[in-house]
């Protein structure tokens, strides 16, 4: 693939992409198989990611006051971001610039102004148990739900739209099968409990993502994961992709980088769908090294 700058547009400015990643990335803006690991810790939460070309970011919440509050640990004063301040409302900026003389009933477009075709995952990271926390986060994903922005699933059948939302942590499959009808948020399905061949209770209606921690997973990586190692990720990949779902590995070695990239080529080359990562220009590099030369 050769180095495109398609720049995403970011409403009235672009100075979004003046910093000091702009200048270090292969390609801008470019999609590329990575998941923004903790996307809110950056400078610029979503944005960087997207400039990356990451097409997958991440936020984790927790709700307080009828509020959902992005950070990773228990909350303990209120002036924190939110997950509308951070995600919602940016996403529909951005949106709302790409779709501009968009003629009404066509398919809307993207937040990479490129390849407008791209979904974004919207990994929603639920750190407590709640009903309530899955139903304040469906309302607060309205703006985009009612602009037709939302992957759904409706009538037997899968739409994918600009954004997938898809919830993991505390959340419960039993929030999203509740509607039969209509689903605009999917699960991140558990990885080691895809091994049921008779009901297939995680699935493409349901579910999006199917992760699991790398070393629950695999165990200690020394380097070298080896022809065992290969063949199980093989066969979680096959499950995955059985029921229509995304593989992702978490919290898998980083360091040091010779390592971390062995371990990206031998989980991409075995099927996994996207790379959990922490430094975006090292993975968007390294996959754009990886892509020119397929």
């Amino acid at each position: 693939m050769a180095t495109q700058f398609a720049c995403i547009i970011l409403g009235a400015s672009r100075a979004w992409f003046q910093n000091h990643q702009h200048h270090r990335l292969a390609t801008v803006g470019v999609p590329l198989s990575c998941h923004s690991h903790n996307d809110y810790w950056r400078k610029r939460p979503l944005f960087d990611a997207l400039e990356a070309g990451c097409t997958g970011v991440e936020a984790d919440v927790w709700l307080r006051n009828n509020e959902l509050y992005v950070v990773h640990e228990a909350p303990q004063t209120p002036a924190l971001p939110t997950f509308t301040q951070l995600y919602v409302n940016p996403l529909v900026n951005i949106l709302e610039q790409n779709n501009i003389g968009l003629a009404q009933g066509n398919t809307p477009v993207g937040v990479f102004s490129n390849f407008l075709n791209q979904t974004l995952i919207l990994l929603v990271d639920f750190k407590e148990d709640s009903q309530a926390v899955f139903d304040t986060v469906s309302a607060q994903l309205q703006p985009l739900r009612e602009r037709g922005w939302l992957t759904y699933f409706k009538d037997g059948s899968l739409t994918e739209g600009p954004i997938t939302v898809v919830v993991t942590g505390e959340a419960r499959l039993s929030s999203i099968t509740a509607n039969t009808t209509y689903r605009d948020i999917f699960l991140d399905a558990p990885t080691l409990a895809l091994n049921d061949d008779v009901t297939h209770a995680y699935n493409w209606t349901n579910s999006y993502y199917s992760s699991v921690k790398f070393g629950r997973a695999f165990g200690h990586y020394t380097g070298y994961m080896g022809r065992p190692r290969i063949d199980d990720i093989a066969t979680y990949v096959q499950q995955a992709h059985e029921r229509g779902l995304k593989l992702r590995f978490w919290s898998q070695p980083s360091w040091p980088v010779l390592v971390r990239e062995r371990l990206w080529g031998d989980l991409l080359d075995a099927g996994v769908d996207y790379l959990n990562v922490d430094d975006l220009i090292g993975a968007n590099e390294w996959l754009a090294k990886r892509e020119d030369k397929e």
